[in-house]
């Protein structure tokens, strides 16, 4: 719904071929979208647009299909997508396994405000939903506890229209990290994608982790993690630095992971030290 007029809410009402309602929302302001739920019925659709408390004006309506982005692919190429209708919405899938550690970058983003990054699961329920503004960013996707084909929505803000470029990448395995050894070089090459060390520890160690020859260009956060997946703790750092962990609260293994800001590429070497 683009240049409304209305000096208060409005409401959109959308019924089914039989007369049950789809939805009935409040709106307000000049522009605005709905997006609808996968259709259940084949058939004409009823909409009423009802300004509240007798208000006039003007409006324009556009009902748009989601652009099909196809899928998408841990190895394979970015893919690009642009919305030029507004309220519209770009589709994608891929296939994941459980237990995967999985990204989302986008990159050249050109819409003018907010834009969302849903995930779905195999069984609908959702994975993230995320607010991204600018050129690039990067959701990191929890570990995936399903099997199948996952559904992933990008719906820009306020009706905006604009195109982005989406990259679905693994995190890319760094090894194993010892204490003593030589630094140990890993390149994250894919828009949106993280760094992934192993860490082998003792309760009660206190890592020390030396990051050098970074060329990540920006920010880039570095996230340890429990045995049980759950974060120990987190920093954000910049260029070549060193950080010293608290004593460490469980014996196992432990995942360091390097997550660069704004889909930023580039390499960086680490090296474990234990106080």
């Amino acid at each position: 719904f683009t240049s409304a007029t209305f000096d208060s809410l409005y409401y959109i009402a959308v019924t089914r071929p039989d007369g049950t309602t789809l939805l009935n929302t409040p709106l307000a302001g000049a522009n605005a979208e709905l997006d609808l739920s996968t259709l259940t019925q084949t058939g004409t659709y009823q909409v009423v647009i009802d300004p509240d408390e007798g208000a006039t004006g003007d409006i324009t309506t556009t009902l748009a299909a989601d652009v099909e982005g196809g899928a998408l692919s841990a190895s394979g190429p970015s893919v690009p997508t642009t919305i030029v209708r507004p309220g519209q919405n770009s589709h994608f899938t891929f296939t994941g396994m459980a237990g995967q550690s999985l990204s989302l970058g986008l990159t050249g983003a050109t819409f003018d405000g907010l834009y969302y990054l849903a995930v779905t699961r195999p069984d609908g329920t959702t994975v993230v939903n995320t607010p991204l503004a600018g050129a690039d960013g990067d959701v990191d996707l929890p570990t995936l506890a399903q099997t199948g084909t996952y559904q992933v929505v990008l719906d820009p803000s306020a009706v905006g229209t604009g195109q982005a470029t989406i990259t679905l990448s693994a995190d890319v395995d760094g090894g194993a990290l010892t204490a003593g050894d030589p630094s140990q070089t890993i390149a994250v090459e894919r828009p949106g994608q993280n760094g992934r060390f192993s860490l082998a520890a003792t309760a009660g160690q206190t890592p020390a982790l030396k990051f050098s020859d970074v060329t990540l260009g920006g920010l880039y956060t570095v996230t340890i993690l429990r045995p049980d997946g759950t974060v120990f703790a987190s920093r954000t750092l910049i260029g070549d630095n060193t950080i010293t962990a608290p004593a460490l609260t469980a014996t196992g293994n432990y995942q360091v992971v390097i997550d660069p800001s704004s889909a930023a590429t580039g390499s960086l070497s680490v090296a474990l030290a234990s106080n």
